[in-house]
């Protein structure tokens, strides 16, 4: 049960049997996009199976070269082996996979007051804090959603903690690669959560 990163043809067999069951549409990206991501060396998508070879869960992972830290673009486990614990232990083998190579991983969470539904939004919160991830004191909109961001750290447990400006950094160099130049703008805002919230049209 390890995770093991994929080619193109699994990531999209999962795109089309798994993905759109487990995000809405205004949050799934094309798989013709994820493999331009992965074409220009920042996309790198996982998948953990059993024993006999079925899919449990998969985390597809999107980063800049150079970048300390990686976003966890999607999670998800598969319904059948959900309510187990075993979101949390394979989030923690992932963060073992990423130790090494990226100091933390990026987590976008939405907000439950705006969420569809509140009370998955809050148990989601409850979860990655559970799993060690620590909230920003910055939040997102991207495309309409409303996100709390959070790093799940990766680096040695000594190691100084990364700036929320920093991370924020990051994430918003790597949505400035993911999103055309006319598009930025009007789609992706970054705001510190004790600041008065972006207007948006």
């Amino acid at each position: 049960m390890n995770w093991q990163l994929i080619d193109n043809n699994e990531m999209e067999r999962i795109h089309v049997r798994e993905m759109h069951r487990d995000f809405p549409p205004g949050e799934l990206k094309g798989v013709d996009v994820m493999e331009r991501l992965r074409a220009d060396g920042c996309y790198w998508p996982y998948a953990c199976y059993d024993e006999a070879g079925r899919l449990l869960a998969y985390a597809f992972l999107c980063g800049l070269p150079g970048e300390p830290n990686v976003l966890l673009d999607y999670y998800a486990v598969l319904p059948a082996v959900r309510c187990r614990g075993l979101g949390a232990e394979l989030l923690a083998r992932l963060r073992g996979v990423c130790a090494g190579r990226w100091q933390g991983i990026l987590i976008e969470a939405e907000d439950p007051a705006e969420a569809p539904d509140e009370g998955l939004a809050i148990r989601r919160l409850g979860f990655y804090t559970r799993a060690g991830a620590r909230m920003l004191k910055w939040e997102s909109r991207v495309f309409g959603v409303h996100y709390r961001l959070f790093c799940l750290p990766c680096a040695e447990k000594d190691a100084p903690a990364a700036e929320d400006d920093a991370l924020v950094g990051s994430l918003a160099r790597l949505y400035h690669e993911m999103v055309p130049g006319p598009l930025y703008g009007p789609n992706v805002a970054f705001w510190r959560a004790d600041a008065q919230r972006p207007a948006f049209g």
